[in-house]
């Protein structure tokens, strides 16, 4: 429980963007409530694993949810994602110990408007919360190590697998070209246009080049 600042309901009594905190540490919820209330926020619940937060935040629908990635049982990145099924318009923000691409990757999977290292301290936290109140893109909330850049690679990455040479080559044959026509226009042998096509429809697990016109069409390469 916040002491002297959360009612016996857990409850913040000050006026404010209303946050569901959720860690298994109890000190630790203690400790960022009180400095989130102090910076003008409402703490209006807490919860210490993924299943109490959910049941919490169906009742409570608080505009913000401060999670621990390393929950028990559903870890943060899956209670994120529930979280978004409920109210997709709430503020996400992961908390974490973990800087490492697999784990900033799926932070972007998960709905996440930011993740923030622990060593980052209570002001990266509200900085990304309040960022992610004035409707900031992940890339610009995130407080983590790598740049911006190679955050929305990773993002594009994780969106579309294909590399710039793939896309070129999907675009040419969405357009109705043959094999010959884009290798002529690529200035590519046609065993090399062959390899890459064949690459594309490895990585999107297709086996038409109608559907590869499909997919282009979905992603803007060609008009619909």
């Amino acid at each position: 429980m916040l002491v002297n600042e959360l009612n016996n309901n857990g409850q913040s009594s000050r006026s404010g963007n209303s946050v569901l905190l959720v860690d298994d540490h109890a000190l630790v919820t203690e400790t960022i409530g009180l400095a989130l209330v102090a910076a003008g926020f409402s703490v209006v619940g807490v919860a210490a694993n993924g299943y109490e937060a959910i049941q919490k935040f169906s009742q409570l629908i608080p505009e913000v949810a401060v999670l621990d990635v390393g929950l028990p049982g559903m870890d943060g990145f899956d209670l994120c994602r529930e979280i978004r099924k409920i109210r997709p318009e709430c503020v996400v923000i992961l908390l974490t110990g973990r800087t490492d691409e697999k784990a900033i990757e799926d932070g972007l999977r998960s709905g996440a408007n930011a993740m923030v290292p622990k060593s980052e301290g209570i002001d990266g936290l509200i900085t990304a919360i309040r960022r992610g109140l004035m409707g900031d893109p992940y890339e610009r909330t995130c407080q983590t190590r790598p740049s911006v850049t190679e955050l929305r690679a990773v993002a594009q990455q994780a969106l579309d697998p294909l590399t710039i040479r793939e896309r070129e080559v999907l675009h040419l044959i969405a357009e109705g070209m043959s094999i010959n026509e884009v290798g002529d226009t690529l200035q590519l042998s046609v065993t090399v246009v062959e390899t890459i096509r064949s690459q594309i429809m490895q990585k999107l697990n297709m086996d038409s080049v109608a559907l590869l016109v499909q997919y282009a069409m979905q992603n803007g390469l060609i008009p619909g």
